[in-house]
């Protein structure tokens, strides 16, 4: 898991998708950026769009669909990006820090309990 830099908690490598990026090269940018590793993609584990609506500066309001997927770490050495990291480890999925970002629990429970794809 990676403690954010910003909020100072812990929650699960990811981010946004570039424009004229795949989903999947993201997933691997993203991961790499924030832990250092590189991964294989095992399966998709879940698909979540019931998410906090933002609302842009011109009214509009929307909110982002979070694609979750299980991966195998490949080997290699754990490291941050300082500027969007501070911390990262591994715990047991019934033993994650206390200070874990909620809405990403579930997601860890989904892809790691359950072999079915999860829509929500």
């Amino acid at each position: 898991m990676q403690r954010r830099a910003d909020i100072q908690k812990w929650t699960i490598p990811g981010g946004f998708v570039d424009p004229e990026e795949s989903v999947i090269d993201a997933l691997h940018r993203e991961v790499k950026e924030e832990t250092g590793l590189d991964v294989r993609i095992i399966r998709v584990s879940g698909i979540y769009s019931k998410r906090p609506v933002v609302t842009y500066p011109n009214g509009d309001k929307v909110c982002d669909v979070v694609i979750s997927f299980l991966c195998e770490m490949e080997p290699g050495e754990l490291h941050a990006d300082q500027d969007e990291t501070s911390g990262l480890d591994f715990f047991a999925v019934n033993d994650l820090p206390k200070d874990t970002v909620s809405w990403c629990i579930p997601w860890i429970k989904h892809a790691t309990q359950r072999t079915d794809l999860v829509v929500e």
